[in-house]
């Protein structure tokens, strides 16, 4: 099944992916998200990985205790036997071999990018152009640690902000991983205005029809014919919002127009404004209108 998807390992040549073998897992977003999977591992006691390589690029960072950690790549010299403080992180890039032993319980939160949406980020098409990230041990990014929990916990709680937030996120993430860490920092790419407003016209009217539903990240850059990154960047540069930002506006500005409608209950306009639950809306709405749609209505 579909859902079952998971980090992608793959034992020291064999060219097979599995999922990645870890003691206790508490959470896993699956393939919810585009490009991004995140998982919360648990490691009850000490332990080893064997050489193997990631299908992905994993940012694997420490959520628990100070754990001892060794790391190893085949040909980099990297500190070993450190001990891996709270909040700090290894990033392990795809198909390069490793091996890896905990000498301590743990649990961390492994953030999967997949290999072409990191390839993105250069806005070139040339293969040589492309970001190469190299490994790194016990690193400390505030930025990286903040990303990475809050893709937990949105996952952790069910998506309440909808498919295209995560994304939104996870693409923030990479281009962060890109332009702090790869051996190729990427050319800026000149957005001269953002979106044309012919393209940012057909978004509108694509996100106004969807409404409903759960808008992805990537079917809006789909319908704009760019890759996620630019699209981001392009449209924020153009309606000053990050698209997750412009579609929960789309959702309250429907909300307010369909609670003059004494007909439909505050559940009912809930579902026809895409919000994952009655709860969520009501939380939403307060926390934009600063008052519940109940009272709005009232209001009216």
């Amino acid at each position: 099944m579909a859902r079952e998807a998971r980090i992608g390992w793959m034992r020291g040549g064999s060219g097979h992916p599995e999922p990645l073998p870890v003691p206790v897992l508490a959470m896993a977003s699956h393939d919810t998200w585009r490009s991004i999977r995140v998982e919360e591992a648990h490691f009850p006691s000490a332990g080893e990985r064997p050489e193997g390589s990631l299908a992905g690029h994993v940012l694997a960072v420490n959520a628990g205790s100070g754990v001892r950690v060794e790391p190893r790549w085949p040909g980099e010299s990297l500190p070993g036997n450190e001990v891996l403080l709270p909040g700090h992180f290894n990033l392990f890039p795809a198909a390069m071999t490793y091996s890896v032993r905990w000498l301590d319980p743990a649990i961390a939160v492994l953030v999967e990018m997949a290999p072409e949406m990191v390839a993105a980020m250069t806005g070139s098409g040339d293969p040589g152009e492309r970001p190469r990230l190299r490994p790194l041990a016990h690193r400390s990014d505030a930025f990286v640690t903040h990303l990475a929990l809050a893709l937990r916990d949105l996952a952790r709680d069910g998506h309440p902000g909808g498919t295209i937030y995560g994304e939104a996120l996870g693409a923030v993430l990479a281009e962060h991983v890109v332009r702090s860490y790869s051996a190729l920092v990427p050319r800026p790419h000149q957005l001269r205005g953002g979106l044309p407003a012919l393209v940012l016209r057909r978004i509108a009217e694509y996100i106004d029809a969807n409404l409903q539903r759960d808008i992805t990240l990537h079917e809006l850059a789909r319908q704009a014919q760019m890759s996620v990154y630019h699209f981001a960047r392009a449209f924020k540069h153009r309606t000053g919002l990050p698209p997750h930002q412009y579609v929960l506006r789309r959702r309250i500005e429907r909300a307010r127009s369909l609670l003059s409608d004494p007909v439909l209950s505050v559940g009912d306009v809930a579902v026809r404004c895409g919000f994952a639950h009655h709860s969520h809306f009501s939380d939403t709405f307060h926390r934009v209108m600063g008052v519940t749609p109940t009272a709005y209505r009232r209001a009216m």
